[in-house]
């Protein structure tokens, strides 16, 4: 996972729960998140990288391979930074607001 130690150990402090080697393959719900749907992953072959790639785990492998996670909200974070393209289409919002 990463993220900076400090991120880790106060997220641990605070009750999150992480649920490591698990794909989001789903997001339940007709109009607002419900949860999400996952599957449960093993680390297979190693890549040119040296990264073991995770592959999905089969209903064989494992008696529940996939799961749902309830949830009533879905943020999409992906790195380190803030992504702040189209934000000035957004003027009211808590990041223009903050000044970021």
């Amino acid at each position: 996972m990463p993220a900076w130690k400090d991120e880790i150990h106060e997220a641990f402090r605070e009750g999150i729960q992480f649920h490591f080697l698990t794909h989001p393959i789903g997001v339940l719900g007709p109009e607002f998140v419900t949860g999400i749907e996952c599957q449960l992953q093993r680390p297979g072959d190693f890549d040119l990288s040296g990264r073991r790639r995770p592959v999905p785990i089969e209903e064989s492998e494992y008696e529940e391979s996939q799961f749902v996670l309830d949830a009533d909200v879905l943020i999409a974070a992906i790195g380190q930074a803030p992504e702040l393209r189209g934000s000035r289409m957004m003027p009211n919002s808590p990041m223009m607001v903050k000044g970021i």
